[in-house]
């Protein structure tokens, strides 16, 4: 049997029959007992296995805005660089300190790095190529060699190798010369959009958001073939034995690789979250998610759990993790996490923080954690809502109905034995403002051409307007 939770006005109680929500069949399922009580967290929670003591404000160190959205180890294990539109970090993650940052004077940024074990870090900026640093003493990082390319994708390592994907849908081999420059070796054409590169062996594994997993002789640098994923792939990572994909909005993908020309499907983990980064510890998966880190226990790569979750300030891109520790490159700020694996709790998310109610409209709520996640409570504010069940299990989801009520806006509030955050709210709207129906003001814009666009002359056609930057 389902059940069904019955929240309505805040504070209010009805212990008759909840209305009947339909299962998406056609027949309706069956009714609940109603809330009784107010959204209030439970006085009494466990620990919570992924904690942060506390972001590093890099923007207050620099003076610049930095915008990370890669992080990696160094190779020592003592250091941790970042990148982003302030250029190249290096971090003490012992007492979490900015050791030194490097930039050239002609450049706004990098965008992406890898570091080689003898402590050289390659840095690509979408606008001037690949760039060779020594990193070998993080204190006096200093530019060796630059590399035109276009705009590039993603890198990995391969010995004194460089591989290096590029949006123009190639991936170039550079050789790491004595003089400390790249030399082209070749270049293998046949992608759509590439991104993060993965080697193992003498095999390298591709990103394609557009086409799936490819696969790379390094042998003669030649395309092997295509694993296609349930979801566009933004980033991958390998044990040698199984490779980790992250398939945006759906989650991360396992593949085996008993076949190293033919890697297939074998498991899948879903955070709720699109998941952009990924960085393997072990027997336990970090990723980056646009809301934050979460750790995946993959010693069964055919059935990963997902153990724990948690938030970011502002929107994570990249994650490198070591130990049972991560930094997680989060925009403005670097956040560093520790997880302890002898404590497990859930972890509650919502799908959406924002929800419109014209009609009945639902959303999700997601466990994240290690631990059976129970809803203690909840109210809707001027409005109805009704929760599919009251406990949700590890990676699993629960929706949530929401129906116009007496009010034009307000809160739906969730209460959950989340020892991070217990208390999870939604804003909710009729959409009565006057916004949402009427018609748009007419404006005029002009692509990269230089043509000129306005609305009005769309009229009768759909209109999606896409933000985004172009550094």
């Amino acid at each position: 049997m389902t059940a069904l939770l019955w929240m309505a006005c805040a504070g209010s109680v009805d212990t008759g029959t909840a209305p009947p929500v339909s299962d998406g069949s056609g027949t309706a399922a069956l009714p609940g007992s109603s809330l009784e009580g107010p959204c209030e967290a439970p006085s009494t929670l466990s620990q919570d296995p992924l904690v942060t003591p506390g972001a590093l404000e890099t923007e207050t160190l620099t003076g610049v805005k930095m915008e990370h959205i890669d992080v990696a180890w160094g190779a020592d294990g003592a250091t941790v660089f970042a990148t982003g539109l302030g250029g190249i970090m290096a971090i003490d993650p012992a007492d979490q300190t900015l050791i030194a940052d490097f930039l050239p004077d002609d450049l706004r940024g990098y965008h992406d790095l890898a570091v080689h074990p003898d402590g050289w870090i390659a840095a690509a900026s979408r606008l001037v190529g690949v760039h060779l640093i020594d990193a070998r003493d993080p204190t006096r990082m200093s530019e060796l060699s630059r590399t035109a390319t276009d705009s590039v994708g993603g890198f990995a390592w391969h010995g004194t190798t460089l591989l290096v994907s590029t949006l123009a849908g190639e991936l170039l081999a550079l050789a790491l010369q004595d003089d400390g420059s790249l030399a082209e070796q070749g270049r293998l054409a046949g992608f759509s959009s590439p991104w993060a590169i993965a080697v193992h062996g003498e095999r390298a594994y591709v990103a394609d958001s557009g086409l799936g997993v490819g696969v790379v002789s390094l042998e003669d640098l030649a395309l092997v073939g295509w694993t296609t994923t349930a979801g566009g792939p933004q980033d991958l990572v390998t044990d040698g034995e199984h490779l980790y994909v992250a398939t945006g909005t759906t989650g991360v993908e396992v593949l085996e690789l008993s076949d190293p020309d033919h890697p297939g499907s074998v498991g899948r983990a879903e955070t709720g979250q699109p998941v952009v980064a990924l960085s393997l510890d072990g027997d336990r998966l970090w990723t980056a998610q646009h809301a934050g880190p979460a750790v995946i226990d993959v010693g069964t790569p055919t059935a990963p759990v997902v153990l724990a979750a948690d938030r970011t300030q502002e929107w994570a891109l990249g994650v490198a993790a070591r130990q049972d520790q991560a930094w997680v490159a989060a925009w403005s700020r670097m956040e560093p996490f520790r997880f302890d694996p002898a404590l497990t709790a859930p972890d509650a998310a919502v799908s959406t923080e924002h929800l419109t109610v014209t009609a009945d409209a639902s959303l999700q709520l997601w466990n994240r954690g290690g631990d059976t996640l129970q809803v203690v409570g909840g109210s809707a504010d001027g409005f109805a809502a009704w929760i599919e069940g009251l406990e949700v299990p590890p990676g699993q989801a629960v929706d949530i109905l929401v129906s116009p009520g007496d009010a034009d806006q307000g809160t739906l509030c969730l209460a959950t034995d989340d020892p991070d955050e217990p208390i999870l709210e939604v804003a909710l709207s009729t959409g009565s403002d006057g916004l949402v129906g009427a018609a748009a003001p007419d404006f005029l814009l002009q692509d990269v051409d230089g043509t000129s666009w306005s609305l009005s002359e769309q009229l009768g056609a759909p209109v999606v307007l896409l933000y985004f930057a172009t550094w």
